[in-house]
């Protein structure tokens, strides 16, 4: 394999790279994109999400901050078949004590 012969002249390429590299340093700064929150959330490899944050929230639109996302206000799913409410519970446990009750009667009849 031959030797690659390097001039001592940089080539256009080379020295647009270095002069671009110095631009996006620069550049990357002033942006007001690159100034804003970042979202934060632990993304699948583990590491924080890098997108901005949408505008009044605290994570990125694909994060949970966008428009109707979320669960909705106030406990609503509790409220589909009202097994868990106060008043079922109450009932349930009057229902057993009057299980038991009649248990003890039975045990003691015999």
């Amino acid at each position: 394999m031959p030797a690659v012969r390097r001039s001592s002249v940089p080539s256009p390429r080379e020295e647009g790279a270095r002069s671009n590299r110095l631009n996006k340093r620069m550049h990357h700064q002033k942006l007001p994109m690159n100034r804003a929150l970042r979202c934060g959330a632990k993304t699948r490899s583990g590491k924080p999400c890098r997108c901005p944050v949408v505008r009044g929230k605290r994570r990125c639109r694909m994060h949970g901050g966008a428009a109707g996302s979320g669960a909705p206000v106030g406990n609503k799913n509790a409220f589909r078949h009202g097994h868990y409410s106060a008043e079922a519970i109450a009932r349930r446990r009057q229902l057993s004590e009057l299980i038991r009750i009649a248990r003890d009667t039975l045990a003691e009849l015999k």
